[in-house]
């Protein structure tokens, strides 16, 4: 059985200030960055999520339990479910969300302080690739990967 490693609050606020160099291409040079805490990510996941509206009949939730009594199989359930829902994407809104998300995810993310009009003089490509390492040490970089695909199939 192992033992619980007894931490300090002391602890967590240092590892949230544990900063790292990387390499941006676009910028072809290193940033000094730092992970996201819960709440900076909370806030950069609902900016994300502008430009998508998922809706569902209240009633949707009885007929699946009633499906299910009835002995239905997982698969019906599913196919039942999938034509209860419906999901309205505005790509433009989707897109600005997504580039607003990155935005913020660099103003937390990065050590030196960086206002709106710094960010905006960078290069093409750049935001995108510096919120992408800030996302990965923050230990996020699956659910951004699922934007991007989702992004590049539109």
């Amino acid at each position: 059985m192992s033992e619980n490693r007894r931490i300090t609050k002391s602890d967590i606020l240092s590892g949230i200030s544990q900063s790292s160099w990387v390499y941006i291409p676009a910028l072809d040079g290193e940033l000094e960055i730092k992970p996201l805490t819960d709440h900076q990510l909370s806030k950069v996941e609902s900016v994300k999520g502008k430009g998508i509206n998922l809706s569902a009949n209240p009633s949707s939730l009885d007929e699946l339990k009633k499906l299910r009594a009835e002995g239905a199989t997982a698969d019906e359930i599913k196919a039942k479910a999938d034509n209860m829902m419906s999901m309205d994407i505005n790509v433009v809104d989707t897109l600005q969300a997504a580039f607003e998300a990155d935005t913020l995810a660099c103003k937390y993310g990065l050590v030196e302080l960086w206002s709106d009009n710094d960010l905006e003089k960078l290069p093409v490509g750049a935001i995108s690739q510096i919120a992408q390492e800030i996302y990965k040490l923050s230990g996020v970089e699956g659910g951004r990967d699922a934007l991007t695909r989702f992004r590049e199939q539109l």
